[in-house]
Parts: structure tokens; sequence; C-alpha cells
């Protein structure tokens, strides 16, 4: 013989609703984790910070290009320059006009390296605080790869303890369904798939604890007078409704 009373499988269903509201908070939980909007405003700052760097990099390269520019045109400059000179140290029986057209070139080559000498020096000014806003960029960078690396870990950690208690509670919830006769408890999942996490609520006075939506009178008095294996569903919701006599 069995000692079970009729209430039994109901208060089993009402332990196994609370079990699967359980587990579907941690479905909740596992798909709406802090670690994930942390990421993804982590990575969104990233972003923000790696097309910074792009545009500080092709200013930087722009300006190394000049500053190689610059420097090859000085470069000639100093090479006519010192052609120049060494023919006229060497040339003889030229001509003062030829001489006077050599000397006239020697000033606009000198004035000309001092024009691009100028430019060299602008250059490298430009180019310090693009190379101050980079090492910054870096660093920042860094900073964000290290808070980066660091959410992952605690969001795997999370989700890593949410399986784990899922699991658990997936156990428990064998033992519960095992408590429940099979048509009741495919009754009570046939339900869930239908309105949602929940269902079974409870009878409070006149109101059904699942859509807080009041029953009439004459239905709560019908309730009232069936046994305690019957089983009631809401006229609202279609919830499975536990009695209170089902709950004792």
């Amino acid at each position: 013989m069995t000692n079970e009373t009729p209430s039994q499988p109901f208060q089993a269903l009402a332990a196994l609703q609370r079990l699967d509201t359980e587990l579907h908070q941690l479905v909740h939980r596992r798909g709406n984790l802090p670690e994930a909007a942390e990421l993804q405003e982590l990575q969104r700052i990233q972003g923000d910070l790696q097309a910074a760097q792009a545009h500080l990099q092709a200013a930087n390269t722009d300006l190394m290009a000049r500053q190689e520019e610059v420097a090859t045109s000085i470069a000639r400059q100093v090479q006519r320059h010192h052609e120049l000179e060494r023919q006229m140290q060497t040339s003889t029986g030229v001509a003062s006009r030829d001489l006077a057209a050599m000397d006239a070139e020697l000033h606009r080559l000198a004035e000309h390296q001092r024009n691009l000498e100028d430019e060299e020096l602008l250059l490298l000014e430009e180019a310090e605080p693009l190379d101050e806003q980079l090492a910054e960029m870096d660093a920042k960078l860094s900073e964000i790869g290290t808070a980066l690396d660091d959410v992952r870990d605690r969001g795997r950690k999370a989700v890593a303890e949410i399986d784990a208690l899922r699991k658990e509670r997936e156990g428990d919830r064998a033992g519960l369904v095992a408590a429940i006769p099979p048509e009741l408890a495919q009754t009570y999942d046939r339900i869930r798939a239908k309105v949602g996490a929940v269902g079974v609520a409870r009878l409070q006075g006149h109101r059904c604890n699942g859509c807080s939506l009041e029953l009439p009178a004459v239905e709560v008095d019908r309730m009232s007078k069936l046994e305690v294996q019957d089983l009631s569903t809401c006229d609202h919701c279609g919830r499975i409704l536990l009695r209170p006599d089902q709950l004792r």
C-alpha cells in the first residue's frame, strides 16, 4: 500500500512550477548577463578608439611621407650646391657672366634650402603631438584589451555557474516529474507551452494568481465542491488552478 494522499501530486506540481520558474529565470539570466552588456560597451569603445587610431595613423603616414619628400629635396639642394661650389672653384677661364649665373644659382639654392628646412621643422613640430596622441591611443587600447579579457573571464565564470545550477535543478525536476501522474504532467507541460513559463496558478479567494483576474462566485463555489484529486483550470488564462485543499 502507498501512503500517498490525493493532494500530494498537486503539491509536487506546485513544487515543479516553482522549480520551472527558477529554471526559466536561470535561462533569462544566462541570456542577459551584465557582463554581456559590459562587453558590448567595451567593444564599442574599442571600435571608436581603433577608428580614431586609424585616422591618426593615416595622418602620421601622410606626414612622414611629406617629411621624406622634404628631406629628399633638401638632399638634392645640398648636392647641387656642392657641385656648383666645386665647379666654381675648379673652373678656369670661365666667363664672368657664367660665374655670376652660378653664383646667383647658389643664392637661389641656399634660399630654397632654407625654406625647405623651415618646412621640415614645421613638419617635425606637427609630428610631435601626433606621436603623443598615438602613444596615448595605444595606452587606452591596451587598457580596453585588459578590461575585455577581464569581462570575458567573468562572463565565462557566470555562465559556468548558471549552467551547473541548471544541471542540478534539472536533476531535481526529473525527481518531481516522477511524483506526478503522467497525464497531469503532460497537461502541465502543454499549458506551459501555450501560456508561457507559468502553467500552474493558485486560487486565492476568488482570484487566479496567474492572470490576477477574479473568477465568478458560482465557479469558485463549484470548485469548492470538487474532490481533492479533481483538476481545475482558470476560465480566463487556462492555467491549472490549485485550490487550497490540494496544497494541504
